[in-house]
């Protein structure tokens, strides 16, 4: 049994529909807070490895 629900987790993580899903999230929410933040440069900066952080964490 948990062989079988690690392998549907496994399965439902590498389909197509989930990186883009995944990658189209990231995107939305990395050009609405550089918009946000265009004036500070040091936002960008921390929004861009936040970003970085959550795709390694969702990959």
């Amino acid at each position: 049994m948990r062989r079988k629900n690690k392998n549907v987790l496994h399965d439902e993580r590498t389909t197509p529909k989930y990186f883009l899903y995944v990658l189209l999230v990231s995107y939305h929410h990395l050009y609405d807070f550089l918009k946000l933040c265009n004036k500070n440069q040091m936002y960008n900066f921390s929004i861009i490895s936040k970003l970085n952080k959550t795709l390694r964490l969702t990959f």
